[in-house]
């Protein structure tokens, strides 16, 4: 989450059956979504339910950020 804070631009792997797809995320012209996207993904930052604002355990797989 960092590196989206700096304006670094990211790139995550999206796993799926059908074969990887590689996402570049703009953290310079999204910071705020980027660093979500990137906290949620790589289990840092807790899922938060919009209509009841209770944490969440959310499930993500196939799905991690690309490290340097």
């Amino acid at each position: 989450m960092k590196r989206a804070a700096e304006g670094q631009d990211i790139y995550a792997v999206m796993k799926t059956n059908l074969g990887d797809v590689t996402l570049k995320l703009y953290a310079k012209e999204a910071p705020k979504t980027v660093s979500n996207f990137v906290g949620l993904a790589s289990g840092e930052k807790d899922w938060v339910d919009p209509k009841t604002k209770l944490p969440r355990e959310l499930h993500v797989t196939g799905l991690r950020p690309v490290k340097d």
